[in-house]
């Protein structure tokens, strides 16, 4: 069974929000028409994640997906879910590599929202839990 903390709209996930489903651990980020949409973050059961954008609830876009089980990374550009140009590959988690190259989408991102936060929209739900955010 879902789970979702996050905006709604006409009971559909909108805005900003994380859900637990059951085939994988977590999904978080911008929704839209109750997928993720834009910037995101999905964690599976086994460790590996992927943090990048999406559209329509799929990986597409500049993104990196880290393998917990061999400790590599690829940082690259995805289109339906797969990864079609890789622009670097590596080693153990990748904060220090890919830090520095996905930042600055993380920053517009925030900024972005802070100012439509600014014009009344969105809200951080209050249903969210404190340690969701990423």
């Amino acid at each position: 069974m879902n789970r979702y903390y996050g905006g709604l709209d006409n009971d559909v996930p909108e805005g900003l929000g994380i859900m637990y489903l059951p085939n994988r651990i977590t999904d978080m980020g911008w929704y839209s028409n109750g997928v993720l949409e834009g910037l995101g973050r999905i964690i599976f059961p086994n460790g590996d994640f992927y943090d990048g954008e999406f559209k329509d609830g799929r990986l597409e876009g500049e993104g990196f997906y880290y393998k917990r089980e061999s400790d590599k990374w690829i940082f690259g550009n995805y289109k339906d879910g797969k990864c079609e140009n890789v622009i670097e590959r590596g080693e153990g988690v990748p904060l220090k590599e890919i830090g520095k190259k996905y930042f600055n989408k993380l920053v517009i991102f925030i900024v972005a929202w802070k100012a439509k936060r600014r014009e009344g929209e969105p809200k951080i739900p209050k249903n969210i839990p404190n340690d969701v955010f990423f």
